[in-house]
């Protein structure tokens, strides 16, 4: 049998030992400390305290070039550089407080899967091969995801220029999420009670005489949460859809992405 070899990582004290997680933590709940998913797959783990990396995770370049912040190259952290311990990613607008790429003169943060999403994306969801967009295209500064029919803010999304399709970064991937450990990196809690408030609005006006058009709005938006997950009736089917979403099942998309993630994690 070969010797074990250990490596070092910046981000952690102890030495780590390259191991499957078939092998070794498939019991274990922990999440990998730096995307904040689950464990699979390869894993790099510490055999003093429970830290583990994704192999991909534990690669990822100490700094990067990106063409949405073409003045700096960002420095990857191994927590966030603010005194709260969270960060809000400039891609998708949601809190993160695993890895980041980070500009200081700029202030600016990514998840290290934002940073990864491939610059465009094959998915069956439209005829068509989609472009990463790093903002909305529109004077509004949001869009209407054509996949799930809500809405979007100033943030990243996919889209079809030529057929003026768009659509959320999670509703372009292709593949299923994998469970994600703690907070979501899906549909953000606010994203879910704006919508929550949408059936509301449409139930009032269909109540006031607001007519079929009203009507029909409402029943959209109930298929598209009864799609997603969401309980209508309740609040219990968050916890479901919040505990699903996951940026890295766009890795596996193909095309004009990072090349040095190399696919799903």
């Amino acid at each position: 049998m070969g010797r074990i070899q250990s490596e070092s990582h910046f981000s952690h004290p102890h030495p780590l030992t390259l191991i499957s997680h078939a092998d070794g933590g498939a019991t274990n709940p922990s999440c990998c400390s730096g995307c904040k998913l689950k464990l699979s797959g390869m894993i790099y783990s510490c055999t003093i305290c429970s830290f583990f990396l994704h192999q991909k995770c534990f690669q990822m370049p100490n700094a990067i070039t990106h063409p949405f912040h073409k003045e700096h190259p960002l420095t990857l952290l191994a927590e966030p550089a603010y005194a709260g311990g969270e960060f809000s990613c400039d891609a998708c607008a949601q809190r993160g407080s695993g890895f980041s790429y980070h500009c200081k003169p700029c202030g600016l943060d990514l998840h290290i899967l934002c940073a990864a999403a491939p610059l465009s994306l094959a998915t069956p969801r439209h005829a068509h091969k989609l472009g990463l967009a790093f903002a909305a295209p529109y004077d509004t500064k949001s869009f209407v995801c054509d996949v799930c029919s809500f809405h979007g803010g100033d943030h990243w999304l996919y889209r079809c220029i030529a057929c003026g399709f768009d659509a959320h970064l999670k509703c372009a991937a292709t593949a299923a999420p994998r469970p994600h450990c703690g907070a979501a990196l899906g549909v953000p809690a606010n994203e879910q009670m704006m919508q929550m408030i949408q059936i509301n609005n449409a139930l009032a006006q269909a109540g006031r005489g607001g007519g079929d058009r009203q009507l029909q709005q409402m029943m959209q938006l109930m298929s598209a949460l009864n799609r997603s997950g969401l309980d209508i009736n309740g609040v219990g089917g968050l916890e479901s859809l919040l505990g699903g979403g996951g940026l890295e099942s766009l890795l596996g998309g193909g095309g004009g992405g990072l090349d040095f993630i190399g696919g799903l994690l």
